[in-house]
């Protein structure tokens, strides 16, 4: 089983709690749960692709790798990625963003 797995790696799933806080919701898309096991790399260079944050906006008042961590289900959309080691579940909101 997964959990079984898990266990014998060591691997655990935990939130970014050094970051901005994850957005709970409605989605109006998530991934496929299919998906999970196998997340898409993500894009080479992708922290180079974050526009800057405008002044007086959130992104301008966190670190630039807050504002660049935030941003990363902006750039690859809707599923599951892949950065480094570790997995990264993209939604869409219900307002589009």
């Amino acid at each position: 089983s997964k959990e079984d797995v898990r266990d014998v790696l060591g691997v655990t799933e935990l939130p970014d709690a050094k970051g901005l806080p994850d957005i709970p919701g409605p989605y109006k898309e998530v991934p496929s749960d299919a998906d999970a096991g196998k997340p898409t790399a993500a894009m080479k260079e992708w922290r180079s692709k974050v526009p800057n944050a405008t002044h007086g906006s959130l992104g301008s008042l966190v670190s630039l790798q807050a504002w660049q961590d935030y941003e990363f289900c902006n750039l690859h959309q809707t599923g599951f990625f892949c950065d480094g080691l570790t997995r990264i579940r993209c939604c869409k909101l219900e307002d589009g963003a």
